[in-house]
């Protein structure tokens, strides 16, 4: 069995805080939008990351990883919070655009069809966390689960797998972000949504 983990508390003093500001024409349309850092911003951080493998037989290999970055804010200035709350200072919230908590748990079984080539099964759970947009934490992505399938022949250098990739076609957006709408200025939240489920059949060689 190998595996490797730490754990860590701190403070983050002045840190720089981006925000979005508009520039509006006479008329209301947005003429452009500039980023103005704001320093002073401090940050609680503390956290524990895993990660591990196991080889349960000869043929059964277990991986996991898992990471709680957990984040609370003590003092900020966000344009985003203003607009979306009232108040610019929240205190307490949590860090947007990554989770708290993230992890993988693997499985690999791998055994000897002929002298020369082997069989393997794989299969990948990931797990992430619930993701605010911003530090004012009132809108948010919900926690997904994903799960990969993988089963093949490997000889050599070469290999032949049938795959699945987010076999129970988890719908939830894999990241969102708070910005200002191209024309009119107004504030937008973006996401990048998730790939559908998704089979197949790869093969690869390396020379």
């Amino acid at each position: 069995m190998l595996f490797r983990s730490d754990v860590y508390y701190g403070r983050w003093t002045n840190r720089h805080i981006p925000n979005l500001v508009s520039l509006l024409n006479p008329n209301g349309s947005l003429a452009q939008t500039l980023t103005v850092q704001a320093p002073g911003g401090i940050i609680r951080l503390s956290g524990f990351e895993f990660e591990g493998a196991f080889k349960a037989s000869k043929a059964v290999t277990i991986e996991a990883t898992f990471n709680v970055a957990a984040t609370s804010i003590l003092k900020t200035f966000c344009t985003d919070c203003r607009l979306i709350t009232g108040n610019p200072t929240p205190v307490g919230t949590q860090l947007p655009y990554y989770p708290k908590i993230k992890g993988t748990l693997s499985g690999t079984y791998q055994i000897p069809l002929t002298s020369d080539i082997d069989g393997f099964v794989r299969a990948d759970y990931t797990y992430t966390g619930k993701i605010f947009d911003s530090e004012s934490d009132t809108t948010w992505l919900a926690p997904a689960s994903r799960i990969n399938l993988r089963l093949g022949v490997v000889r050599g250098n070469s290999s032949l797998e049938v795959y699945g990739t987010n076999i129970t076609d988890n719908r939830t957006p894999t990241s969102l972000a708070r910005n200002s709408d191209s024309l009119t200025g107004t504030n937008a939240i973006s996401v990048s949504l998730a790939d559908k489920a998704t089979y197949g059949i790869r093969a690869k060689t390396k020379f």
